[in-house]
């Protein structure tokens, strides 16, 4: 009967395994009526080494996918960042809060904007009127004198001085100053003429 009630409780155990544990498992099967004990421990370490490394693979994935996946959320009127278990990632500090978008996101203190990664450590120091986020390596950002757009490092590519502007595509960007008009990047102008709708 301890024969019988061993047996699947093996099979389960077996089967979480590897495919080179199973293959071992099923060359334990003859020696299960001599020594039922032995091949019983066997299988359940090689079970239990499986599970453990299953544990530890789900435990980094799971940690990487709440890492990656940030959310802006308030708190008393702070703004800061959970990740997609609920729990605060980067504590509620800050008076504005843009999502991240390639690995940067916009925040605001002191009624200026800059740029942190998802430690919550600026990689863009505070200085801007408004900010949006990140598209191909570049977003739209204001100063006093306008607006313009930047690099992941700061770097200014085009400079703060229209009244609106869009992301560069295939080497243009839109701005309206004051009419609509397509300038490269460095702000030099495509065309002369400003459009009244583009």
């Amino acid at each position: 009967m301890a024969k019988k009630r061993l047996f699947p409780l093996i099979s389960k155990l077996a089967y979480i395994c590897t495919a080179d544990a199973r293959v071992q498992f099923h060359t334990f099967l003859p020696l299960l009526n001599h020594y039922p004990s032995k091949c019983f421990l066997t299988i359940t370490i090689l079970a239990m080494k499986k599970l453990i490394f299953l544990f530890l693979s789900f435990s980094i994935l799971s940690t990487t996918y709440a890492q990656e996946y940030l959310a802006f959320a308030l708190k008393r009127g702070k703004m800061g960042y959970i990740d997609t278990t609920g729990k605060w990632y980067i504590q509620p500090i800050y008076e504005d809060a843009k999502y991240f978008s390639e690995g940067l996101a916009a925040v605001r203190e002191d009624n200026v904007y800059g740029y942190i990664d998802k430690r919550g450590n600026y990689i863009i120091k505070p200085q801007f009127t408004n900010a949006r986020e990140f598209r191909n390596g570049q977003a739209i950002a204001k100063m006093k004198g306008g607006w313009g757009i930047i690099d992941t490092t700061g770097a200014v590519i085009l400079p703060y001085e229209y009244g609106y502007v869009d992301y560069f595509s295939d080497g243009l960007a839109r701005v309206k100053n004051p009419g609509w008009i397509f300038v490269k990047k460095g702000g030099e102008v495509l065309k002369t003429v400003d459009f009244t709708r583009c």
